[in-house]
């Protein structure tokens, strides 16, 4: 019986290895054609690993980003942090948020730690004969680089003295240095924000870029300051953003629904209503991002799917047309007793050669159009194993799928009528 078996064995992988070598034989004589054959599953699987390996590495850099502020942070606003399409006109019409609303989360909210108002404006700067463009300037209370992931490299922060005394004092980062001062101390010098003086009391930690934007172009100063400064009379129209700290990440969700019962007394927000403002969580920032990312990879894999589609009917057309050029040589394997497997396994594995060769080559280009295209727009990228896993196993599909008709006809043929053809 053991032997029977061996010999089983060793006629199915002779009957494999004799496929093999016909399929191989034919795809050699006609390169040329294989190459044109296979174009569209190389464009499919090259779109596969190309988006794959964009979408990845901007997941990855942007969930480090998100991940880097903390599990306890909340996001205060008037309008969603994050808005799809065209925002809604009644978000406008909200009304606004304002610093005694981030002072009374952090005096009558337990499970918050830090509240701290954020307002922003824009002004250039200068500094003896050196200026900038327009530059956005933050606007917190001493809580700000602790709420932001700031650290002071030179210096110190700003402090509630500073908040108190309404001081006309900044702390700015490494990009605003090397434009202000190139190599000289900025420390105890004084510069012009817009029209107005600010000494400059700290320097940041420099923290490099995001999606191509650099993170150094930071200029602190005391919210106080800025409603005297800058926001005198147009303070009214400008909302504040509040963020805040939880005083442990299992408390986070018990914040938000004591700032969310406190704002909405605040802001007369009648029972049943719903809420006129928007509280984010870490959690809730990256579930946006998830959603966003499985809409682009719905959207990479229908254009992919086009793309093998139309590869796929290249392949069953080249394998019908071989089956007709190749009918007399079916007609003599029959004759010589090839059975209707041998037929079907010749072609079908002629088919996922074409495929799953067509499938490296897309695997190649696209890891290679993936890192140019990083290289040239500055941004991150990531090979995974699952996306080369994915588009060689759609190639190899595609042929399986396309190939079993062709194949399936080639092995139906009658011999005499296939030993007759001319």
């Amino acid at each position: 019986m053991k032997k029977k078996k061996t010999n089983i064995f060793v006629l199915i992988v002779g009957s494999f290895r004799e496929a093999w070598r016909i399929a191989t034989s034919a795809i050699r004589a006609n390169k040329l054609r294989s190459v044109l054959t296979v174009l569209g599953i190389v464009i499919g699987v090259m779109t596969i690993i190309t988006l794959v390996s964009l979408i990845e590495g901007l997941s990855n850099s942007i969930t480090e980003q998100i991940g880097s502020l903390g599990s306890n942070y909340l996001y205060i606003s008037k309008s969603p942090a994050v808005q799809f399409g065209q925002p809604n006109p009644e978000h406008r019409f909200r009304k606004d948020l304002t610093v005694e609303d981030a002072i009374a989360i952090e005096e009558h909210c337990p499970d918050v730690a830090v509240a701290s108002p954020i307002l922003f404006d824009t002004a250039r700067l200068s500094y003896g004969g050196n200026s900038t463009g327009m530059q956005q300037i933050i606007a917190g209370d001493e809580d700000l680089s602790q709420i932001n992931s700031f650290s002071v490299a030179h210096g110190r922060d700003l402090t509630a003295g500073d908040i108190e005394a309404r001081r006309r004092v900044t702390v700015i980062g490494a990009d605003i240095v090397d434009a202000l001062f190139g190599n000289s101390d900025p420390l105890g010098k004084e510069i012009r924000l817009g029209r107005h003086k600010f000494k400059v009391i700290g320097v940041l930690e420099r923290r490099g870029e995001f999606f191509g934007q650099s993170q150094d172009n930071i200029i602190a100063i005391p919210y106080t300051t800025f409603l005297s400064t800058f926001q005198t009379v147009s303070y009214g129209g400008a909302s504040v953003w509040i963020n805040a700290i939880s005083t442990s990440p299992a408390t986070v969700f018990k914040a938000a629904n004591q700032i969310e019962a406190l704002l909405r007394r605040r802001r007369g927000v009648m029972p049943g209503d719903e809420n006129d403002f928007e509280i984010a969580t870490q959690g809730g920032l990256l579930e946006i991002f998830d959603n966003i990312t499985a809409v682009i990879y719905a959207i990479m894999i229908g254009v992919a799917s086009v793309s093998l589609l139309v590869g796929g009917i290249g392949i069953m057309n080249i394998m019908l047309v071989a089956v007709s050029e190749r009918t007399r040589e079916i007609g003599v394997r029959k004759a010589l007793g090839a059975r209707r497997n041998d037929i079907m396994s010749q072609f079908i594995i002629e088919a996922l050669l074409l495929t799953f060769f067509g499938g490296l080559i897309g695997v190649a280009l696209g890891w290679g159009l993936a890192a140019l295209l990083a290289g040239a727009m500055e941004l991150p990228n990531a090979i995974t194993w699952w996306s080369v896993a994915l588009g060689l196993g759609f190639s190899v599909i595609v042929g399986l799928f396309f190939g079993t008709f062709p194949a399936s006809r080639a092995a139906s043929l009658d011999p005499i009528e296939a030993l007759r053809y001319e």
